[in-house]
């Protein structure tokens, strides 16, 4: 689960990273959406986007499968290694 769908939070949860290390790699152009080097850690990442995190590997974010009971976004990924 995530506050929102920002690419900062997609890649902390889904490399599994603390979300300051995810803005400093993401700042530092190591992440990839879509293709393109993002520098921007409030990106709003899309479904079936690939993201990856150069050292750490890629994923897809799939889709948002609803809320949860504190409100927080259901997503769905699949990490590739």
């Amino acid at each position: 689960t995530v506050e929102s769908l920002r690419l900062d939070l997609i890649v902390s949860r889904g490399f599994n990273i603390k979300r300051s290390d995810a803005i400093n790699f993401i700042s530092g152009g190591r992440v990839t959406a879509g293709g393109r080097v993002v520098t921007a850690k409030d990106y709003r990442v899309k479904e079936n986007e690939k993201i990856t995190l150069k050292g750490k590997g890629k994923l897809v974010f799939l889709e948002e499968s609803g809320l949860s009971k504190k409100g927080k976004i259901i997503i769905s990924i699949k990490k590739y290694m």
